[in-house]
């Protein structure tokens, strides 16, 4: 009898205990990953991987992804978090690295990158990085940098091509190279310089080309050579 007074105490308290665990569960699943009449989804989704783990999560309404959707690698480590507003078209993103660091953070508009791209390093978050986006396509100035975040290259675009000055910098601060593009093409006047600051070549470029007189320069400033370059046109 005391065996029979136990076995019931122990299923009345499962349940009490566990059943609206249970039936929690299996209404938050019947919940997710819906669709409307039109079938496009809608409220909650839940993603997972094959193996189970949950590869993103997030809102939809008719369709749209709206607010946070966090997203994950196979392994269940964050990978991105996009912040969604006007219905869906613009979506603010940033991605993290496996020490958890932001590694990128920037603007898509219509699934495309788009303004300022901030870029970082996995391993001590400095800053590698910053591209500015026009519908996808690199625009405006974009700057890469040295280890201790001074500027290593200078450049601009238009619309995806090299336009404009492009700069480089030895990591001392000094200016190692000074060139112009235009059309993606070099164009115009072209100098590079030795880290102590001394001119090492100095010349011009048409249509990606050498052209005309082309001198170069040791180290103490002395002229070693002069070159005359001609365009063939075909």
């Amino acid at each position: 009898m005391k065996k029979d007074r136990s076995f019931k105490l122990f299923s009345a308290l499962f349940l009490l205990f566990f059943c609206p665990v249970l039936l929690f569960g299996q209404a938050e699943t019947e919940a997710l990953n819906k669709t409307n009449a039109n079938g496009q989804k809608q409220g909650e989704w839940k993603v997972k991987y094959p193996d189970g783990k949950l590869r993103y999560q997030g809102f939809f309404a008719d369709g749209k992804p709206v607010g946070t959707f966090q997203y994950y690698d196979s392994t269940g480590l964050l990978k991105a978090v996009n912040e969604f507003k006007s219905n869906g078209l613009i979506a603010y993103h940033q991605a993290y690295a496996e020490s958890g660091f932001v590694i990128a953070k920037g603007k898509f508009v219509n699934q495309q990158k788009d303004s300022s791209w901030v870029y970082y390093s996995p391993t001590d978050s400095s800053l590698i990085a910053i591209e500015n986006y026009k519908s996808g396509a690199l625009h405006g100035e974009s700057v890469t940098y040295y280890p201790d975040e001074k500027p290593a290259e200078i450049r601009h675009y238009d619309n995806g091509v090299l336009q404009g000055f492009l700069k480089k910098y030895f990591n001392n601060g000094r200016l190692q190279v000074e060139s112009f593009f235009e059309n993606g093409e070099l164009e115009g006047s072209f100098t590079s310089y030795y880290s102590n600051g001394e001119l090492q070549f100095s010349g011009s470029y048409k249509r990606g080309d050498k052209t005309g007189l082309w001198k170069a320069y040791d180290e103490d400033g002395y002229l070693l050579s002069e070159d005359v370059h001609k365009i063939i046109e075909e």
